[in-house]
């Protein structure tokens, strides 16, 4: 971060699931975003990206950092997941035309895991 703030640079953050993180990770995490969006000199310009659930604890800090926020309809989310899936089953030798039921056992498997259960 010190090279980063010599340098003025501009810093790019991704956190992927943050809800996924136990709740005493999330909460450091949180604070560090807190943190890194201040304006001190001494902080790099930081754009920070975050998935999530949202939670109320997530829901409640990003919305006292004033962070943008774009949500997701679960039916767009769960189309994604099944075409991903989908073509990434079509694409292996090992799921031939034969395996069709157990392509649609595993889609329908990594879909329900997907809503978090």
């Amino acid at each position: 971060m010190e090279t980063l703030a010599r340098e003025n640079a501009t810093a790019y953050l991704v956190i992927d699931a943050l809800d996924e993180c136990s709740i005493d990770d999330r909460h450091i995490l949180l604070r560090l975003f807190a943190r890194l969006m201040g304006h001190s000199p001494q902080v790099p310009r930081w754009r920070i990206f975050v998935t999530s659930r949202m939670n109320v604890d997530i829901q409640h800090e990003m919305e006292r950092l004033h962070a943008a926020q774009v949500h997701m309809a679960q039916k767009e989310v769960r189309r994604d997941i099944r075409n991903f899936i989908i073509s990434e089953l079509e694409r292996d030798p090992r799921f031939d035309h034969r395996a069709i039921r157990l392509k649609k056992d595993l889609v329908d498997s990594f879909l329900e895991r997907s809503d978090g259960s």
